[in-house]
């Protein structure tokens, strides 16, 4: 706090120290260090300034760190780090296929290996471990529920995990513990987007996450977009006491991917390949924040429910299949400071694209089809596929409603084979002539031979009036279909 700031220059009180910062600082100290960091005590709590300047540079304090000590198990800052433990419990148990008892499956099962690979393979002791430990001590732990550690550990070259039966070790070349010292088995090791692409070096180069040559700018960001797009997946479903910090509390991340992007970066999104990030859903998990952190169209702009069932942040993959149906011609953003990453207090989009009245049906029986976990909705007065997810939960209908289709994907290619119309839902803010999103547009329906005769699945119809509304679906000259886009009748919008 700003009125003992002096005093705490000179020295710590030993009662501000939780348990969790008191074992941090015995195991920095252990570990042969002089100096720690932790935002608490290195940041002035009550003073938004401080707040705005030291959140800026996060990403370089976990970046050039030499560890970041991670208290998994606990679930509290007066928790701490330790655990009275009994070691052995997690060391695995060691054997001999030479013990096997006669007549058991595990001594069958050694003469079937042994026929295939040979008797010495029986030969020496065997560890059995468990294999699940890395996801379901690390993953799964409270502490990976909290959203500021999302760029916590991304951005961490090293992290020492003190989880509840033993320690863990996570770098950018071995994940490993006490009873798997050598590395976690593949197939259970993180399913995290960090050991998929790998954290970004500090010359802004990229390890072996990325393809090992960038053929183009283009190519360069389309891969950083798709790391962007996992993380920010991973990101909303977790939890945030203060929702006020939901840009800044990834700004560490984004700050990182600025240079590999090469575009603006606006509101939680990039200029780069915008129009299909805006179709992005809160598929009824979602209510829009009671006050101002993003525009409508940002992902930002609604909190999310924390939920194993959560679908998070999803797009229609990139691929050449895809269509942009708009474009954005302009974007503005206010930012509260200076930093292009941090908070903003408004801002807008214009886009030009085709503009569609749209309904909600009185009752299904207007509508093409329809579940209980979305709206069908009557475009231009005429049934289609399309389905409208709201951004808000409790969102009261009954009002002007207007579709903008965002994306077209035709894919015939196995085993995804499926088109899929994406957009948003806007509405008109009084007379202003401007617009605000208040959810997303799908027309996501698999081909009818992915499903057998009596499967209820809506199909695709290519004589669906939407889609004759945005463009006609033809042939290349390799026989592959093709979609060209109907530009006549867009309008020009701006969204706020």
């Amino acid at each position: 706090m700003r009125h003992n700031l002096t005093d705490w220059k000179e020295a710590i009180p030993d009662a501000a120290l939780l348990g969790t910062f008191r074992d941090a600082i015995k195991i920095t100290r252990s570990l042969g260090f002089h100096y720690i960091w932790i935002d608490s005590l290195c940041i002035i709590q009550d003073s938004k300034a401080d707040w705005l300047h030291e959140s800026s540079l996060m990403s370089d304090v976990y970046k050039h760190s030499v560890c970041t000590i991670a208290a998994t198990a606990a679930d509290s800052d007066t928790v701490g780090c330790f655990r009275c433990r009994d070691p052995k419990v997690d060391l695995p148990g060691r054997f001999r296929m030479s013990e096997i008892s006669d007549d058991t499956m595990e001594q069958r099962l050694a003469t079937a290996i042994a026929a295939e690979h040979g008797t010495e393979i029986l030969d020496g002791p065997y560890d059995i471990r468990w294999p699940n430990t890395w996801r379901q001590e690390v993953e799964k732990s409270v502490l990976f529920t909290r959203a500021w550690v999302v760029q916590e550990r991304f951005s961490s070259r090293r992290i020492l995990h003190f989880a509840d039966p033993q320690l863990y070790w996570d770098c950018n070349e071995l994940q490993a513990c006490e009873s798997n010292p050598d590395g976690q088995i593949d197939c259970y090791a993180s399913s995290t987007v960090f050991r998929e692409v790998d954290r970004f070096q500090a010359n802004g180069s990229v390890t072996n996450g990325f393809p090992a040559l960038i053929r183009s700018k283009e190519h360069h960001q389309s891969s950083t977009l798709e790391t962007w797009n996992k993380i920010i997946n991973m990101y909303v479903r977790c939890r945030l006491s203060q929702q006020g910090d939901r840009l800044i509390a990834i700004s560490a991340i984004a700050r990182e991917m600025k240079s590999l992007m090469h575009c603006r970066y606006v509101a939680g999104h990039w200029e780069f390949d915008l129009i299909r990030q805006l179709t992005w859903s809160g598929y009824h998990a979602s209510t829009r924040a009671a006050t101002y952190r993003a525009p409508s169209w940002s992902w930002a702009s609604v909190e999310r429910n924390p939920d194993p069932g959560d679908p998070g942040y999803e797009l229609p993959s990139a691929s050449d299949h895809i269509w942009n149906l708009a474009t954005v011609t302009n974007s503005h953003i206010d930012l509260v400071g200076n930093d292009e990453m941090g908070p903003v207090k408004g801002g807008y989009l214009e886009i030009t694209g085709h503009v569609l009245s749209a309904r909600i049906p009185e009752t299904l029986s207007e509508a093409k089809w329809g579940s209980p976990n979305d709206l069908p909705l009557l475009v231009e007065g005429s049934a289609t596929g399309l389905r409208f997810y709201p951004d808000d939960k409790d969102l009261k209908l009954g009002r002007s409603l207007y579709c903008v289709p965002l994306t077209m994907t035709l894919n015939r290619e196995p085993p995804l084979k499926k088109d899929q119309i994406n957009g948003i839902v806007i509405e008109p803010i009084g007379s202003s002539g401007l617009y605000q999103r208040i959810g997303s547009l799908e027309h996501r329906a698999p081909q009818k031979d992915t499903y057998d005769e009596f499967s209820s699945a809506p199909t695709f119809q290519r004589d669906d009036p939407v889609v004759k509304m945005l463009g006609e679906i033809g042939l290349d000259e390799d026989g592959r279909e093709t979609f060209t886009v109907n530009t006549s009748g867009m309008k020009l919008i701006r969204i706020v």
